[in-house]
Order: C-alpha cells, then sequence, then structure tokens
C-alpha cells in the first residue's frame, strides 16, 4: 500500500480518518453515552464501539506499515 499511494497520502488520509472517528466517539460520549445502568441506550454504545474499531482500523492499515517501513530503512 505505501509504495502504490506514498508514505504522505497514506498518513494524511489515516490521521483525518482517526480524528474523525475521535470527534464521533467524542461527541456521542458527551451528548448520549452516559451511563444509566440497565436503562442504557444500547445502540450508542455500539455506534460507540464501531468509531473505536474505525479509528484502529485507520491505524493498523495507515501508520502501522508507513512507521515499520520507516524504521525499517534506518538500519
Amino acid at each position: 500500500m505505501v509504495e502504490r499511494f506514498g508514505r504522505r497520502n497514506l498518513v494524511i488520509f489515516g490521521g483525518t480518518g482517526m480524528v474523525i472517528s475521535q470527534y464521533n466517539f467524542g461527541i456521542i460520549g458527551v451528548t448520549v453515552g452516559e451511563d444509566k445502568g440497565a436503562d442504557t441506550n444500547k445502540t450508542v454504545v455500539n455506534a460507540m464501539i464501531a468509531s473505536i474499531c474505525i479509528n484502529i482500523s485507520m491505524l493498523a492499515s495507515t501508520w502501522g506499515p508507513c512507521a515499520w517501513g520507516k524504521s525499517s530503512f534506518a538500519f
């Protein structure tokens, strides 16, 4: 992927995706994500978990390969 799209484009795309997913997580958590015990909204919890999964997938698919590729050139 790094050879096809370039390191800079992957880092920009991944960073943008991570920022968007973290903002979504924060907005959902602040507005409707309070813990109400048994009355907690399951849809909101699932949306927050999905936002975390998107964040992890963006990190693993963009920033992860770029960091490993960059450090391998050092040695």
